[in-house]
């Protein structure tokens, strides 16, 4: 067996790699879980552009023939409108674990 000596200490290359490794190294599959977000009924559609770590969803919306493009989050697959923004356009862009918004 070949060894090559290291600042006076034999080592071989299996026992240096025997105890930096671990034994078996598997890879795992992501885990996650796609849900169909449904919109306000606007045919430009809608889209997610936050998501917390407690899963609910910050984004946008058309409305029902592309009135307003109001900002929206999903607690699941419903939307609920942000109100009091006043105008015909508002955005989310993000949210975190408590549900505030920032848009």
């Amino acid at each position: 067996m070949n060894k090559t000596t290291v600042s006076g200490f034999g080592f071989t290359l299996a026992g240096v790699l025997a105890l930096t490794l671990p034994a078996r190294v598997q890879a795992q599959a992501p885990q996650y879980t796609v849900t169909i977000l449904s919109g306000l009924g606007g045919s430009d559609g809608s889209r997610a552009v936050g998501i917390s770590a407690s899963g609910q969803v910050a984004g946008g919306s058309y409305t029902s023939g592309n009135a307003a493009d109001d900002a929206v989050t999903w607690n699941g697959t419903t939307p609920t409108v942000l109100t009091g923004l006043g105008g015909t356009v508002s955005a989310a862009y993000g949210i975190n674990a408590t549900g505030q918004v920032a848009g």
